[in-house]
Parts: structure tokens; C-alpha cells; sequence
């Protein structure tokens, strides 16, 4: 009986629902064709699509590897870097992690042999009158030329050269950092403040190894002072007491800084990113430093 009336009840509520319809204003638009059918398409269809669009993927992706390959104006390979910037030494920093960057007494470079390699090529171990300044440039920031400068200096010094490193970049100083040196007595303070050399001279945690830091006094144009008659006379005294002088310089998309503590130096390592280095301004830069006839010593591949 329960069946029976849920059955009932159910008819019940259909009949309601129907009589509540209004359908006078319906109209067929167009009756239904009884001959006309459709199936979707079989798996093996759509299997064929599946190799069509692959294959064209495949080409496409080809075809896009190529083109930006070919658009790509940045130094990828050595040979590459070689050619457009027709330097004879180029050598090739190992991709390490970021804690092998650390400079840690205890610890090796894991710079050392593409250091030593590149010195070696460019004859910076033979028996010179006086110390040698260098200047580490790129074209711009985060090139990674501070740490080119700071592994070089420690390679050096452990080799028992005796060496100074110092921070050029009075835009913005990162190589205190390095060796937890306070920034308080540097370059800056020297040029502006009136320190004598001697009292910006900071030891380091290598035997051979000092540094000057950028020093406390912000400048708003340093590129006025290292031009100046001291600056000079600070780089022709350190070069009385070290075998290697380092300047870590900054970009020279910045300013003129990079490209004055270059000509003072005469010696040029020029650092850049594989990949990222754009080739016009890569050479530019090069052509820039030879008519100002600092000499650039080689190529660093980052």
C-alpha cells in the first residue's frame, strides 16, 4: 500500500506541475529529423589527433628553440666571448652554491684553479718592478665582480702574495661584508675626511691579505674625487707595499667610477654573466677601456 501511494502521490505532483505550465506560446521552430544522427568520435580518432598535435608541437617548439636562440645577443660560450670581444684569455667560473660563495679562513676557493689559470695566461706572476693594480669591472649590476674580486684577493694572498684589496664601489659597498670588517674607516673617509693611508688599512683574517673599505662618507658624486690628485698618491704608495692591488668597482652602467679607478689601474678583469651579458655592451665597454688604454687583461664567464 505504501508503493501504491507513492506511486500515486508522485502521478499527483506530475499533474500538478503540468497544468501550472503555460504552453500556448510555444512553437516549433523546427521538427526533429528522425534521419539524422550523431556519434561522438571513436577513441582511435581522437589518438590521431593526439599525434597530429604532438608532432606539431614538437616542430613548433623547435622552430621558437631556434628563433630565440637567434635573437638572443648575450655572450653564451667562451668561443663566443672570445670572438666578440676578441680577448685572447678567457676563463670559466664553476657553478658553485651559494654557501661555497663565503669566505671562510678554513675553507678553499672553489675559485682557485680558474684563478691561478687565468694569472697564469695573463703573465700576472712575473717578477714586475712594484705592485700591480686591477680593476674588476662589469657592465652592470650583479654581474658578480665583487666576488670575482674578493676569491681572487684570497687565492693570492694564500699563495703568499702580498695583496690589498679595495672596495672601489662607494655607491654601494658590499665587500666589508665579506670579512666582517666595520665600514666606519675607508675610502671615502680618506678622500673627504683627511685619514692619512696608514689609518684606513684594515687586516683580515689572511696573513697576506688587507683591505680598505668604502669607508662612512656617502658621496654624491664620487667619480669628482677619484679623480683627484689624492686618490693618486694613495694608489702610488699601496703599490710600494703589495704585489696586488684589487679594486672592486661598480657597474659601469652606474657611472664613471669603474671606468676612472680603471685608468688608474691600467689592468682590467672583465667580468660577465654567461647568458645574461648583453654582446653590444660587452664590447662597448671594451672599446671604451682601449681608447682610455687600460688594458684589459682577460674575461671572467660568470
Amino acid at each position: 500500500m505504501k508503493t501504491v501511494y507513492n506511486s500515486i502521490f508522485l502521478d499527483l505532483e506530475t499533474v500538478r506541475n503540468t497544468s501550472d505550465l503555460d504552453l500556448t506560446n510555444a512553437m516549433v521552430v523546427q521538427p526533429a529529423d528522425p534521419g539524422k544522427y550523431y556519434f561522438p568520435h571513436t577513441f582511435d580518432d581522437y589518438e590521431i589527433y593526439l599525434g597530429i598535435a604532438a608532432v606539431a608541437g614538437i616542430f613548433l617548439g623547435i622552430f621558437f628553440a631556434f628563433l630565440y636562440d637567434y635573437l638572443d645577443r648575450t655572450l653564451k660560450t667562451l668561443d663566443e666571448t672570445k670572438k666578440v670581444l676578441n680577448q685572447g684569455i678567457v676563463v670559466k667560473f664553476p657553478k658553485v652554491k651559494r654557501s661555497q660563495l663565503n669566505i671562510l679562513e678554513t675553507t678553499q676557493s672553489p675559485f682557485t684553479e680558474p684563478i691561478y689559470n687565468f694569472f697564469t695566461q695573463a703573465n700576472g706572476f712575473r717578477n714586475a718592478k712594484g705592485g700591480q693594480a686591477i680593476a674588476v669591472v662589469s657592465t652592470s649590476g650583479k654581474a658578480g665582480n665583487s666576488t670575482v674580486a674578493v676569491h681572487a684577493a684570497c687565492v693570492l694572498a694564500r699563495g703568499n702574495k702580498r695583496v690589498l684589496l679595495v672596495d672601489g664601489n662607494l655607491r654601494g659597498p658590499v665587500l666589508h661584508e665579506a670579512f666582517n670588517i666595520p665600514n666606519d674607516k675607508g675610502l671615502s673617509d680618506y678622500l673627504l675626511n683627511g685619514l692619512a693611508a696608514q689609518d684606513i688599512v684594515s687586516k683580515t683574517f689572511e696573513n697576506n691579505l688587507d683591505m680598505i673599505t668604502a669607508g662612512s662618507v656617502w658621496m654624491e658624486s664620487p667619480q669628482i674625487h677619484l679623480q683627484s690628485k689624492k686618490f693618486e698618491k694613495l694608489l702610488e704608495e699601496m703599490l710600494k707595499l703589495y704585489d696586488f692591488i684589487l679594486f672592486d668597482t661598480p657597474p659601469f652602467s652606474s657611472g664613471a667610477d669603474g671606468l676612472i679607478i680603471s685608468i688608474y689601474a691600467r689592468k682590467v678583469i672583465l667580468v660577465v654573466r654567461q647568458g645574461r651579458t648583453p654582446q653590444k655592451a660587452a664590447k662597448e665597454l671594451v672599446n671604451m677601456l682601449e681608447k682610455e688604454n687600460a688594458a684589459v687583461w682577460g674575461v671572467v664567464v660568470i
